[in-house]
């Protein structure tokens, strides 16, 4: 009887690697008017990885992300890839209730919040004690520019890469981590 045998898990924060190192002019994401190349995504995914980094986030950990589809959430989703930590990306409407269940059910180390919602992250966090990084435009990106990429590798592998919570019509949200391998395959040319 012959097996299929399944690749290993690849972290898909080495794809952004990868293609910033083949075509870095290429787009990556094109939120609106703005426009960044996969060489200026991973440059920022970089630097905001040394800056979880500073503040403690090593492999495993988690990050919550309460953030609309801005420029600013594929940055910070790679840059908790690349640390090797595990994404926890967040209905930004939930209330602080339920964020506080989220972040002390899934042991969230730091939360990266759009500062529209603040107020109830905010809330949470003196609830949980859960580090909270704020993206506000122009803040943001000039505390990029000042930090130096220190962190440069990705880890290759990574089982898990991101815990999706549901509040539903549930009274507490559940959250699902779903192994990386049902999230992605990874194209052989890419490995």
């Amino acid at each position: 009887m012959t097996t299929m045998s399944q690749p290993a898990p690849v972290n898909i924060a080495t794809w952004v690697r990868d293609r910033a190192a083949s075509a870095p002019e290429l787009p990556a994401i094109k939120p609106g008017d703005t426009v960044l190349s996969y060489a200026e995504l991973e440059m920022a995914a970089s630097r905001f990885a040394t800056t979880l980094s500073d503040r403690g986030v090593a492999a495993g950990d988690r990050v919550a992300m309460i953030m609309p589809n801005v420029a600013f959430f594929p940055i910070v989703y790679y840059a908790i890839l690349r640390v090797g930590a595990i994404a926890v990306p967040m209905n930004p409407l939930l209330k602080a209730g339920e964020i506080s269940f989220v972040w002390s059910d899934c042991a969230a180390k730091v939360a990266v919040v759009f500062p529209l919602f603040a107020e109830e992250a905010g809330k949470a966090a003196g609830a949980t004690g859960t580090d909270v990084i704020m993206t506000v435009a122009g803040e943001f990106e000039t505390a990029l520019a000042s930090t130096e990429p220190t962190h440069q590798r990705s880890p290759r592998h990574a089982p898990v890469s991101v815990v999706n919570g549901d509040p539903g019509a549930r009274h507490r949200p559940a959250a699902a981590a779903p192994p990386i391998r049902r999230l992605c395959v990874s194209p052989p040319e890419w490995r």
